[in-house]
């Protein structure tokens, strides 16, 4: 475990041929519980594999994430483990629709334990070839 803190940088959408970013199980998110996922991560065509689990991100999924057109691994769920942190990940709001054009995505959406509320966005149809989906222990409607 690293001891990561603050805000994610939005720089990290310069790195353009990065294509593994491994940010969990840290306390990035700002003080206060105040972190987002920064818009300028859209900007990371080449990422395949995305993980930002255990940390103290607050707000929803930017919809720049729905251009990242080489994702095959998202995952920004929880997974709790209480002997690590208090406070975790806390997505909320709605999956956005853009989530279901990242036609690369072949693995894994791991989103579980945060707010998500409404409806699954009929675009998540469209990820043919996803191996597996966890959006557990939220607010969903059917």
């Amino acid at each position: 475990m690293n001891k990561l803190e603050g805000e994610v940088p939005a720089e990290l959408g310069m790195l353009q041929n990065l294509e593994i970013l491994y940010c969990h199980i840290n306390a990035l998110g700002g003080g206060g519980r105040s972190g987002k996922i920064p818009a300028s991560m859209g900007k990371l065509g080449n990422l395949q594999r995305l993980y930002f689990y255990k940390n103290r991100i607050l707000g929803s999924i930017p919809d720049d994430m729905g251009k990242m057109s080489s994702l095959c691994v998202l995952d920004l769920g929880k997974k709790i483990d209480w002997r690590v942190f208090s406070t975790f990940t806390c997505l909320q709001g709605s999956i956005p629709v853009l989530l279901g054009l990242l036609s690369r995505l072949d693995f894994s959406i791991n989103l579980p334990n945060s707010h998500f509320e409404g409806q699954l966005p009929a675009s998540i149809g469209k990820l043919v070839s996803l191996q597996a989906i966890d959006f557990s222990k939220n607010k969903l409607d059917s």
